[in-house]
């Protein structure tokens, strides 16, 4: 392989070290020679050096003082990368070894700016982590240029994700937004899909610890607010969004919908939770929105949850 670009490999943490050893030991052991590893410590109460110094030959430690929001966290830790490429590794994930060796290939190609995959999840069974879960992402038609299609449906997967940093330009105000939980990732690469191509590579290259903690389970009620919020930022960039993406925007708004549906089935406030599906069937004309309103009108949220469940396991 002659193109070998410097990847940095960013993982930032606040006060989470149970399964900060197994990242680092899976970021050490990529077979892809031109690395840097940073880790950023967004004032930990724990002390996260300790945890690192065993690893000091091959990662560069920085710690913020003052606690950051997570996407201030990340931008901090993006100002120190000296990297063409980024790859975030979150504390409790893991990378297979050959993640980068098979995913670099691709940016020799300078209109490519997101390379990302499928991975396993690991959840826990006992005192034991299985990874038999498979995670891919929804299938795109057979094309690059993808910005329309992720507006319909974001299927990035977070820890499978590597793009080109100059595609987010010198402004970190572009970068992360500082104010978001559940859709950083989502601002951040729907702006580079507006010029530049994504790719998807159908092989499993990472490992997304489930573990009940989650930002993404435990703010998930975030998620249809930050997607509204989104919309001025895309407008910047994409001013005729309403027009050149009609039919996408309809879809989009209709996720907003679902979410606002599931938080409020989630707080047995039925009448609005019916009212927000129904929205996102008008907007979406998808059966599975109709076909979800008895759900959310007959049953509680654990119940549904439970039935949905179910079913997908007896339709799988």
């Amino acid at each position: 392989m002659t193109y070998q670009p410097l990847v940095s490999i960013i993982i930032n943490t606040h006060n989470s070290i149970e399964f900060l050893t197994e990242a680092l030991e899976s970021a050490c052991a990529q077979t892809y020679p031109n690395t840097e590893i940073l880790v950023y410590d967004n004032a930990s109460h724990i002390n996260v050096y300790e945890m690192v110094a065993p690893f000091e030959k091959r990662v560069t430690y920085f710690r913020s003082e003052d606690f950051l929001t997570l996407g201030q966290a990340r931008n901090e830790a993006l100002k120190q990368a000296k990297g063409e490429l980024i790859d975030f590794l979150d504390a409790d994930d893991l990378f297979l070894a050959n993640k980068l060796e098979k995913q670099v290939p691709y940016f020799e190609k300078a209109e490519v700016g997101i390379v990302h995959s499928n991975s396993h999840i690991l959840r826990k069974t006992g005192n034991q982590w299985n990874d038999e879960i498979k995670n891919t992402p929804f299938a795109f038609p057979n094309t690059h240029w993808l910005f329309g299609e992720l507006l319909k449906q974001y299927s990035i997967s977070w820890d499978t994700a590597i793009f080109r940093k100059s595609t987010i330009g010198e402004n970190p105000a572009k970068w992360f937004h500082p104010h978001f939980n559940m859709c950083t990732d989502f601002d951040l690469f729907l702006r580079i899909s507006h010029a530049h191509q994504v790719i998807y590579i159908d092989e499993v290259l990472s490992k997304w610890r489930e573990h009940g903690q989650n930002e993404s389970i435990t703010k998930q009620y975030l998620d249809p607010v930050e997607r509204m919020l989104m919309i001025p930022r895309i407008l910047e960039y994409e001013p005729h969004v309403y027009t050149k993406y009609k039919a996408e925007m309809k879809q989009y708004m209709a996720s907003i919908m679902r979410g606002n549906a599931t938080y409020f089935w989630e707080l047995n406030r039925k009448q609005e939770a019916c009212f927000e599906m129904l929205h996102a069937f008008m907007l979406s004309y998808h059966w599975q929105d109709l076909a979800k309103l008895p759900l959310v009108a007959l049953f509680s949220y654990q119940e549904g949850r439970k039935i949905k469940q179910y079913l997908k396991s007896a339709f799988a």
